[in-house]
């Protein structure tokens, strides 16, 4: 069995929205992750949690809304 852990983060353009290429509005942001590996035979299995600190709320902000028309139109 192999323990990873993972700890990042970016500093990286700013309020690009929804669409742009920042994953957080401020383009700041950190993230994680815990997993493990285990050698099956001829196999690796593993599991992982990941995770960032961005709120609901910004990474609502972030992701296309498809239940609006880009025309104008409710």
């Amino acid at each position: 069995i192999t323990l990873k852990a993972h700890l990042g983060g970016s500093r990286g353009n700013p309020g690009l929205g929804p669409n742009g290429t920042s994953v957080a509005p401020t383009g700041r942001y950190l993230d994680w992750s815990l997993g493990a590996d285990a050698a099956v035979g001829p196999l690796t299995l593993g599991v992982a949690y990941v995770d960032t600190n961005i709120s609901r709320a910004d990474a609502a902000y972030l992701q296309p809304n498809f239940s609006r028309v880009k025309d104008g139109a409710s």
